[in-house]
């Protein structure tokens, strides 16, 4: 059996992080000692490793990394977010955007060949203005001729793995502002977000990604972004959303926290994510979902 644990969102250097990094990685050691002695572990973690990229920043999210290779004795899987490549993650140019698209070495693929998965690693971060991403026709064309020199690849179940989301926060996850509630209802508000909060933080080219994903049968898509942990359906692909796991606000919240990870586990022909959050520090965490499907 293989199990993954999904991380994201750290936001290495800004405020409280190092008060709960130690919590954070209590809560991981603690998930290690529940696999059976024979899984084989592995670490995802989809963008936002720092708040800024700055050296002192980078250099703790690779200790982080470092940490996270000596609890599985494999190297973490990590795609870039847009913090990771601009001041508190705001682009007002796409120079740090396309230098990102070189050093990350992205689309890449990480296949998995005892459980029959290929990883998709792409950089959502090759444009956009704010908070925005983009993939871009380039890296699908690149990623398309890296599958096409798979052999059997019919055999494999094909997972993407980019920082930004695809689609919308279901509503019955999407967090709202606290002045917003007091002020307006729930629709309304929501609406509020999608409008002037989501704009500047979707994937521009979402819907020709997504209809790249399903043209190459991808199965299933990974990512953070919204601090918002989820698990849906988007045009027939199940998507997994992970929170932020050093408890940084959701995005378009006020006040809304909580260290969120995902557990997937591959057991034979079945794939099971199940979704962690703690609230309040210290006080353990909780199941907040849970999804099985068959590969």
């Amino acid at each position: 059996m293989r199990a993954y644990i999904h991380l994201s969102d750290t936001h290495f250097g800004s405020k409280g992080v190092d008060e709960v990094l130690p919590r954070l990685k209590e809560l991981i050691e603690a998930q290690l000692a529940t696999f059976k002695p024979d899984t084989k572990v592995s670490f995802i973690v989809t963008g936002d490793g720092v708040d800024s990229p700055t050296p002192s920043n980078g250099a703790q999210f690779l200790a982080f990394s470092d940490y996270l290779a000596k609890k599985s004795g494999r190297e973490p899987l990590v795609v870039l977010g847009n913090h990771d490549v601009n001041y508190r993650g705001l682009a007002f140019g796409d120079s740090n955007q396309t230098l990102a698209n070189y050093v990350g070495r992205y689309p890449r693929l990480k296949r998995v060949d005892d459980i029959g998965v290929i990883f998709i690693l792409f950089n959502s971060n090759v444009d956009g203005i704010f908070a925005q991403g983009k993939i871009g026709r380039q890296q699908m064309e690149a990623a398309a001729a890296l599958l096409a020199k798979v052999k059997n690849l019919s055999d494999y179940t094909l997972i993407a793995v980019l920082h930004h989301h695809v689609a919308p926060v279901p509503q019955a996850r999407a967090p709202l502002p606290s002045f917003w509630k007091k002020l307006a209802p729930r629709w309304l508000s929501a609406f509020l977000i999608t409008a002037f909060v989501e704009r500047t933080m979707r994937l521009t080219d979402a819907k020709a990604f997504v209809s790249f994903l399903k043209e190459h049968q991808v199965s299933f898509i990974l990512h953070g972004h919204k601090h918002v942990p989820f698990i849906t359906q988007h045009e027939g692909i199940s998507v997994i959303a992970c929170g932020s796991s050093t408890r940084r606000e959701a995005a378009g919240d006020s006040g809304l926290t909580c260290i969120s990870y995902n557990v997937l586990t591959f057991d034979e022909s079945i794939l099971r994510c199940d979704q962690y959050a703690e609230y309040v520090l210290g006080a353990g965490v909780e199941g907040i979902g849970s999804a099985t499907f068959n590969l």
